[in-house]
């Protein structure tokens, strides 16, 4: 069965899948994930550093991972979005029928 594809842009780190840590070390802060069909839980953080008005930077995280239930379908690519809803944090998946990135090696 063909897999899906999960994929998060900074300032959004997905910290686990399926209740399974997983490395958010990254140079360019862009993670994708290669992930069976079916119900997956998420945990998601935000975290970036802005400039602050006296020119260092301050770090803007989410203070605990916030969890996100949904279905993939085979072939698909999904996308972790950092939404926002009054005033708090409300990250949510989207998804794409594009195709899933494979290596050609």
């Amino acid at each position: 069965m063909q897999a899906a594809s999960l994929e998060a842009l900074a300032p959004v780190w997905i910290s686990s899948i399926d209740h399974a840590n997983v490395s958010q070390a990254g140079l360019t802060g862009h993670k994708q994930f290669r992930i069976s069909p079916g119900s997956h839980a998420v945990e998601v953080e935000y975290s970036l550093y802005d400039p602050s008005p006296n020119g260092s930077p301050a770090l803007t995280s989410s203070k605990k991972p916030l969890q996100l239930v949904f279905t993939t379908a085979p072939g698909r690519t999904y996308y972790v979005k950092p939404g926002r809803s009054n005033e708090r944090w409300n990250p949510y998946v989207t998804d794409s029928s594009q195709p899933v990135y494979t290596n050609p090696n």
